[in-house]
């Protein structure tokens, strides 16, 4: 009896290591950052800031809203995420009070997140997001 208690004893401890390493492996696998910020996380981060970004607020159609690309950077704790959206206007930002053509206009936003903070967002190649300007020209 006292051998088979024995034997039941040592197989629990090893059932409890071994449920112990499945857990840790998969924590592993959030790819959590020092501040313990997912990539999950970050997505959402990046996700909020398109959708509170003024060209979105103006005239974006919400339920165009789609993450097409997700990609881990070199930097520590960094990814960029691509969403597409179409907008009910031409342009960017809040265009309140000038003339927009009434067409339907798609647009790609490319968000960096690093360490749970966006880094850089930049729409169509061409809109800094951050700045609330055009890339490379002053107008």
């Amino acid at each position: 009896m006292r051998r088979g208690l024995l034997l039941f004893v040592s197989l629990m401890a090893v059932v409890s290591v071994f449920i112990a390493s499945a857990c840790n492996s998969g924590e592993a696998s959030q790819s959590t950052g020092p501040e313990g910020i997912s990539q999950g996380e970050s997505q959402e981060i990046a996700r909020q800031y398109v959708i509170n970004e003024p060209t979105f607020v103006f005239d974006g159609m919400g339920e165009t809203l789609a993450l097409v690309s997700s990609t881990t950077l070199k930097c520590p704790y960094c990814w960029e995420f691509a969403y597409q959206f179409d907008c009910r206007q031409s342009g960017y930002g809040n265009r309140t009070g000038l003339m927009v053509a009434q067409v339907i206009t798609p647009h790609t936003a490319r968000i960096v997140v690093q360490e749970g903070k966006v880094t850089s967002a930049v729409m169509d190649g061409s809109w800094d997001m951050m700045g609330q300007k055009r890339i490379g020209n002053n107008t």
